[in-house]
């Protein structure tokens, strides 16, 4: 997904929009939206097959931004090479959702990438178009459709369509297998992408690993791609990949790439590992009323409590299980209840992923529905 940009612009403009944004971002946020800010710090070496090619430094800053029924996020990332070049890469992705969809969540995505390198080579793309999105016990499926434009570095353009179906199945362990099946068109640029992976979680480390082949224009090589994440401090986290990529829409041929690097969450504790597909919070019925919750929260910690406005906030164990899963059975009518975990007793807060509003406290709750 690319940014669409009118006119080429310089390293240090671009830096200078990228760094406003996410500040106007990070002033305009309400308190019903969770907001997540990080700096990356490390370094790549890339071999494109006929563009920018060798050792890079790179600095990047990332902002996501999750609502009840919507989330977002923008990342800025500028790459000096030891050969005098540079690059600078801008990108942002998000989503909506029909509240009242169920049992098919229903959306609009978006999305933008927006590439120049020294010497006034710029691509970039945008997107935008509806999905589908259905659970079918621990499968998840989604059907999207997108339309847009790309500006290759050729200083073409092209409009662009594309249809993809998704599937992802999540395993107790936290190991979790998708697949995919993407089709793209582009004035007379026709292909069909397939597409496999699988992400292995541990405490607090995280390894992905995909596979992919493509029929049609642009096809080449398969490539496969492996990247691995670990925490580090509570406020850091250690990143690095290594792989090959396919011709793109931009113009730019195949090529390898190595990267490793240390990220920097500010003003909150690392996300989880990547890859967990798995719903922060399901809600089970028993039989009579009687329910059994459950809530994803992948942090290491002694003692998980519960408290909501059906008990008068009154904190209540919650019972561990596997790959982070904790739960508790309750007795509720429909309705929308609004509760906070408690961590070792002491910190209050909401687990990630899960829709929040405003407490009565200058904080957030989460929102527990009960159909």
């Amino acid at each position: 997904m690319r940014f669409l940009a009118l006119t080429p612009v310089t390293c240090p403009e671009a830096l200078r929009g990228a760094t406003l944004c996410l500040g106007v971002l990070v002033a305009a946020t309400s308190p019903a939206v969770g907001q997540r800010a990080s700096l990356f710090a490390g370094g790549a070496h890339a071999r494109y097959a006929d563009s920018v090619s060798g050792t890079a430094a790179s600095l990047g800053g990332e902002l996501s931004l999750t609502g009840a029924n919507a989330a977002g996020s923008g990342e800025v990332n500028y790459s000096q090479f030891t050969t005098g070049e540079w690059g600078v890469d801008l990108s942002f992705s998000g989503f909506a959702v029909r509240s009242d969809a169920e049992p098919v969540i229903l959306g609009l995505s978006f999305g933008g990438r927006f590439s120049d390198f020294e010497g006034g080579t710029w691509s970039g793309e945008g997107v935008v178009g509806p999905f589908a999105a259905k659970t079918f016990g621990e499968v998840m499926t989604s059907l999207g459709i997108t339309v847009g434009g790309v500006r290759r570095v050729d200083e073409t353009s092209l409009a662009t369509a594309r249809a993809g179906l998704m599937a992802q199945y999540a395993l107790p362990s936290g190991t979790t297998l998708d697949g995919g099946l993407t089709g793209t068109t582009a004035d007379t640029i026709q292909y069909v992408d397939f597409t496999a992976g699988a992400r292995f979680i541990w405490e607090g480390t995280a390894l992905a690993v995909s596979v992919g082949a493509r029929a049609g224009d642009l096809s080449d090589d398969p490539w496969i791609q492996a990247s691995v994440e670990t925490r580090l401090t509570r406020q850091a986290t250690f990143e690095a990949a290594l792989g090959r990529y396919p011709r793109s829409l931009e113009g730019l041929t195949d090529g390898v790439y190595a990267s490793a690097g240390v990220r920097f969450h500010i003003g909150s504790s690392p996300r989880p590992p990547v890859g967990r597909p798995r719903r922060p919070l399901v809600v089970e019925p028993l039989g009579g009323g009687q329910l059994r919750v459950s809530i994803t929260y992948d942090e290491p910690v002694e003692r998980l409590e519960i408290a909501g406005d059906w008990n008068d906030w009154v904190p209540l164990p919650l019972i561990r299980g596997r790959a982070g899963r904790w739960s508790f059975e309750v007795r509720l009518d429909p309705g929308i209840y609004k509760f906070s975990i408690v961590v070792n007793g002491s910190e209050w807060t909401v687990p990630e992923g899960v829709a929040t509003v405003p407490d009565d406290f200058g904080g957030t709750a989460g929102l527990l529905v009960v159909r």
